[in-house]
C-alpha cells in the first residue's frame, strides 16, 4: 500500500507527466503553427525521458498517465483543446494512504478520466482508496505536509477558514495557511531542514518575511527572482506580448503566437513571475532535481547544504509554465 506523510521521506514511486503527442496537432492547418507545435511536443516528451531516467537512476518506480486517446474526436468539438495530463499534482494529491481527487479535474472530465484511467486502476490494485473532494485547493500543488503539521496554499477565490475546515476534515495535523494566493509550490520550497528557496514577493515583502520567521524559525532564506527576468529576448517579448508564455526563437512567428493566444490560453499561465528553481523535486532531504539552471546562488546554498543535485533539462517550461515538481506528483513516501 502506498502512503504519503512526510514533504522529506524518501521518494520511492512518482507519478511524472505526459504532454500530447506530436499526432494530436495534424488538425492545425497553418503549417507553421503546426509544425511548432509538433516539436514543442517531440521535444516536452524527450525532457520527461531524461527526469524519468534520473528518477530510475535514483531507484524511484515512475508511474506515467497514458494519451491513447481519438484524436479525431478531439480535433472535431468545437470546445478547446483539451489540456494534456501534463502536471497531475494540479488535480489530486496521495495523502496519508489515500488518493484524493478534486472535482476541479473534471472540467475536461472525459479526457481527464481517460489519461489517468490507469495509473487509478494502479493505485486501487495496491489496495489504496480514491477519495473525491469537492475543493480544487486539496491539490499537490497547494500545500506540503510533514509529520507534524500541514502547510497550505490557496486560489485567491478562497477563504482561509474554507480551505482550514476542510484540511481539518482530512487530517488531524496542525494546520497553516500561507498568505499568499496561487500554487504554493511556485512561492517557495522547504527544501531541507534549515533551508528555503523562495521567489520574493515585491508588494508584500515585510508580509513573507514574517511567516516564514515564524514558521521556519531560524531556518535559512533564499530569495531568486522569475528565471526569465534577466533574459533581454524576454524582456522584449513581453514588450509586445502579455509574458504568459514564451518559445524562445519564436518572436517573429506572429501567426503561431495568435494561435496559441486564440486556442490555448487555457492552457498557459503567467511565466513573467515564475521562479523555476523554487518548483524543484525533493528527493529527501539530502536530494533534489532542479531544472538545468544558471542561477549559481540557489546551486551555491544547495552544496552548502550538504545537497546532491541533479540537473535535468525542461527548455519548454516558459511555455508551459511548470517546472518540475508541478509535472510530477510524490505517490508513495517512506523512511
Amino acid at each position: 500500500m502506498y502512503t504519503n506523510n512526510n514533504f522529506y521521506d524518501r521518494l520511492r514511486v512518482c507519478l511524472v507527466g505526459r504532454s500530447w503527442p506530436a499526432e494530436f496537432y495534424y488538425w492545425i492547418k497553418n503549417s507553421q503553427v503546426r509544425e511548432t507545435m509538433k516539436r514543442i511536443a517531440v521535444e516536452t516528451e524527450e525532457d520527461y525521458a531524461q527526469l524519468v531516467s534520473v528518477l530510475e537512476k535514483l531507484q524511484i518506480q515512475v508511474l506515467r498517465p497514458t494519451v491513447d486517446l481519438d484524436f479525431d474526436a478531439i480535433a472535431g468539438s468545437d470546445m478547446p483543446p483539451p489540456l494534456p495530463p501534463m502536471c497531475p499534482g494540479d488535480h489530486m494529491i496521495f495523502f496519508d494512504d489515500q488518493l484524493l481527487e478534486s472535482v476541479s479535474a473534471g472540467k475536461n472530465s472525459t479526457v481527464y478520466q481517460q489519461t489517468y484511467q490507469s495509473f487509478f486502476s494502479h493505485v486501487i490494485d495496491q489496495g489504496n482508496q480514491i477519495v473525491t473532494v469537492d475543493n480544487p485547493s486539496i491539490c499537490a500543488a497547494q500545500c506540503f505536509q510533514f509529520d507534524d503539521r500541514l502547510i497550505y496554499g490557496k486560489s485567491k477565490h478562497q477563504s482561509h477558514s474554507e480551505i482550514t475546515q476542510a484540511w481539518k476534515n482530512l487530517t488531524d495535523k496542525s494546520i497553516i495557511g500561507f498568505h499568499l494566493d496561487g500554487h504554493i509550490d511556485g512561492w517557495f520550497c522547504p527544501v531541507t531542514p534549515g533551508l528555503i528557496i523562495t521567489s520574493s514577493d515585491p508588494d508584500r515583502s515585510s508580509l513573507l518575511s514574517l511567516f516564514y520567521k515564524t514558521h521556519f524559525k531560524n531556518w535559512k532564506v533564499v530569495h531568486s527572482d522569475p528565471s526569465v527576468c534577466y533574459d533581454t529576448s524576454f524582456r522584449q517579448w513581453k514588450k509586445e506580448n502579455t509574458g504568459s508564455w514564451w518559445i524562445p526563437g519564436e518572436e517573429k512567428n506572429q501567426e503561431f503566437i495568435d494561435f496559441v493566444n486564440r486556442y490555448f490560453k487555457n492552457w498557459i499561465g503567467n511565466v513573467s513571475e515564475t521562479v523555476f528553481e523554487v518548483n524543484m523535486i525533493v528527493v529527501d532531504e539530502k536530494t533534489v532535481i532542479v531544472r538545468k539552471t544558471n542561477n549559481l546562488e540557489v546551486l551555491q546554498q544547495l552544496e552548502d547544504h550538504g545537497i546532491t543535485v541533479y540537473q535535468v533539462p525542461f527548455r519548454h517550461s516558459t511555455f508551459w509554465d511548470a517546472g518540475l515538481n508541478c509535472v510530477t506528483m510524490a505517490v508513495h513516501r517512506s523512511k
